[in-house]
Protein backbone atom coordinates (compact mmCIF):
# COMPACT_ATOMS: atom_id res chain seq x y z
CA UNK A 1 0.00 0.00 0.00
CA UNK A 2 1.70 3.49 -1.02
CA UNK A 3 0.22 7.05 -0.47
CA UNK A 4 -1.67 8.12 -3.24
CA UNK A 5 -2.75 4.16 -4.25
CA UNK A 6 -6.55 3.72 -4.44
CA UNK A 7 -9.09 0.93 -3.61
CA UNK A 8 -12.82 -0.26 -3.11
CA UNK A 9 -13.45 -1.02 0.38
CA UNK A 10 -16.36 -1.81 2.39
CA UNK A 11 -16.48 0.81 5.76
CA UNK A 12 -17.22 -2.01 8.46
CA UNK A 13 -17.21 0.22 11.76
CA UNK A 14 -16.56 3.61 12.52
CA UNK A 15 -13.44 4.80 14.59
CA UNK A 16 -14.12 7.08 17.66
CA UNK A 17 -13.10 10.32 16.39
CA UNK A 18 -15.77 9.51 13.54
CA UNK A 19 -14.36 8.06 10.19
CA UNK A 20 -15.32 5.30 8.37
CA UNK A 21 -13.00 2.08 9.28
CA UNK A 22 -11.91 -0.47 6.59
CA UNK A 23 -9.41 -3.51 6.41
CA UNK A 24 -7.01 -4.16 3.42
CA UNK A 25 -5.10 -7.41 3.80
CA UNK A 26 -6.23 -7.17 7.15
CA UNK A 27 -4.38 -3.53 7.69
CA UNK A 28 -7.09 -1.01 9.10
CA UNK A 29 -7.76 2.16 7.01
CA UNK A 30 -9.32 5.16 8.49
CA UNK A 31 -11.67 6.86 5.83
CA UNK A 32 -12.72 10.95 6.19
CA UNK A 33 -16.58 11.41 5.81
CA UNK A 34 -17.01 7.95 5.12
CA UNK A 35 -19.84 6.03 7.25
CA UNK A 36 -20.80 2.17 8.32
CA UNK A 37 -21.88 0.16 5.31
CA UNK A 38 -21.24 2.00 2.26
CA UNK A 39 -19.39 0.69 -0.72
CA UNK A 40 -16.80 3.59 -1.22
CA UNK A 41 -13.52 3.65 -3.52
CA UNK A 42 -10.58 5.87 -1.17
CA UNK A 43 -7.31 7.41 -1.86
CA UNK A 44 -4.66 6.53 0.83
CA UNK A 45 -3.61 9.67 2.36
CA UNK A 46 -1.26 8.48 5.11
CA UNK A 47 0.42 5.59 6.26
CA UNK A 48 1.38 5.34 9.97
CA UNK A 49 2.75 2.52 11.52
CA UNK A 50 0.01 -0.09 12.00
CA UNK A 51 -2.86 1.86 10.14
CA UNK A 52 -3.30 4.50 7.23
CA UNK A 53 -5.54 7.36 6.53
CA UNK A 54 -7.81 7.92 3.13
CA UNK A 55 -9.80 9.61 1.44
CA UNK A 56 -13.19 8.78 -0.62
CA UNK A 57 -13.01 9.54 -3.96
CA UNK A 58 -15.63 11.00 -5.40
Amino acid sequence: MEIGEEFEVDIIDMSPNGEGVAKIKGFPVFIKNAKANEHVKIRITNLISGCADAEVVP
